[in-house]
């Protein structure tokens, strides 16, 4: 009886040392969304880019005057800031979000791997699943989104417009009113007001010179920022 009691006793000694003494491993590492590379003074949470990174869950990226950065996201999809802009990523369930704080975007979309858009508090992505390009532009309250190829869905807390392609919506984004229904407000967007939607441009909004062959091509290749000032695309 007293043989087991003592060998009880030093199995949970030993236990007891193995659990102090075992080795605290690191966390595992956020799962990379994407790949970003720049031209000029572009910045990642505040570094400077240098040349070629990877993209991960809650980064920051920011671009001063005379630079812009590409973010690539596999198949194809594929998000642009110009000078002046800054961006959040971030995973979101199962899909990734791009948060833009201001300046602008352009996006190509050609597979599934294309973050959602949140700009001014609203939502913008691509409609349906055919090849997409859409630019944003965010100054203050003052939202714009144009539609180069395919049409473009924005919702807010208190309606959804669709921009058909060729097109720009402008609009202001507002906190939700107090008196907006309880749905509206659990809805985490913000709320869409004086909309108007007019032709747009073929230079569209954010000075890159992104163009719907970008996207239409025979197995394109990823854009790339030129070294040009100001700095534009380069889609072979």
């Amino acid at each position: 009886m007293k043989t087991q009691i003592g060998t009880k006793m030093c199995l949970a000694m030993f236990l007891t040392l193995m659990l102090v003494s075992a080795p605290i491993l690191p966390a595992e590492p956020s799962a990379a969304l994407g790949k970003i590379s720049g031209r000029g003074m572009a910045e990642v949470n505040g570094t400077a880019l240098p040349g070629e990174a990877t993209l991960f869950s809650g980064d920051q990226i920011s671009t001063r005057k005379e630079s812009a950065v590409a973010l690539s996201f596999g198949g194809g999809d594929q998000i642009f800031l110009p000078e002046l802009s800054r961006a959040r990523i971030e995973r979101a369930g199962a899909g990734t979000r791009l948060a833009l704080d201001f300046g602008a975007l352009a996006a190509i979309r050609r597979s599934t791997n294309l973050p959602v858009v949140m700009a001014g508090g609203v939502r913008i992505e691509a409609s349906g699943n055919t090849p997409a390009a859409f630019e944003v532009a965010l100054n203050g309250t003052a939202l714009k989104v144009f539609a180069r190829l395919g049409s473009v869905r924005v919702t807010g807390a208190n309606k959804t417009v669709e921009v058909p392609e060729g097109k720009t919506m402008e609009a202001t984004t507002a906190a939700v009113p107090p008196t907006a229904p309880a749905a509206a407000a659990a809805s985490g967007l913000s709320w869409l007001q004086t909309t108007a939607i007019v032709v747009g441009l073929a230079a569209g909004i954010t000075g890159l010179g992104l163009g719907i062959a970008a996207v239409t091509r025979p197995n394109p290749k990823n854009c790339t920022i030129s070294n040009s000032s100001p700095a534009t695309l380069v889609c072979p």
